[in-house]
């Protein structure tokens, strides 16, 4: 009973892990924009040349210039008005079975109880190696889905956590 216990504390652990991790990388974007934008930053040299005219339209024109982005935000990063809390929350659901999933069928084959899972399976790296990277597909393609306006988007993520949902629940039941 304690190690289940343990086990419980470890995957409750995890989720909210990857929901701080998901949510909080939205919210410090949003306030370090808000910072950036709120502060006047002091006069720098330009590369725009200096007028000879003196008039004070020209001179307010000039100095509020602003520079091209170097660089568009990656799918990642919250800049896509998809990104939102309902896909964190959807893609945070997501990895959260998959790892609970591979945990209680690692569980299950360290008892030798686990017959149905296939020799190629029954190595922790192996589990993770494909889980995970699969898991990082079906959200991408999700919230691909959701840039277009899709209404079912949520689709992918959720058949996905279910399966995991279902074998981890049968390994759980096959552990002594």
């Amino acid at each position: 009973m304690p190690g289940r216990i343990n086990y419980l504390f470890l995957c409750v652990g995890l989720l909210l892990l990857t929901g701080t991790l998901c949510f909080g990388q939205e919210s410090a974007l949003a306030t370090s924009n808000v910072l950036i934008a709120a502060v006047d930053l002091p006069d720098a040299p330009s590369s725009v040349a200096k007028s000879t005219d003196n008039s004070p339209n020209t001179a307010i024109s000039h100095r509020h210039q602003a520079a091209p982005p170097a660089a568009e935000g990656s799918w990642i990063d919250g800049s896509s008005h998809a990104a939102d809390a309902r896909y964190w929350g959807m893609t945070t659901l997501l990895f959260s079975s998959s790892v609970a999933n591979a945990e209680l069928t690692m569980r299950c084959i360290g008892q030798h109880t686990c017959a149905y899972v296939p020799p190629t399976f029954r190595r922790r790296l192996a589990l993770y190696g494909i889980g995970l990277p699969a898991d990082l597909g079906i959200s991408y393609f999700s919230l691909k889905m959701k840039e277009r306006g899709a209404r079912w988007w949520w689709i992918p993520d959720a058949a996905i956590t279910a399966a995991n949902v279902y074998v981890g629940i049968h390994a759980a039941r096959e552990l002594r």
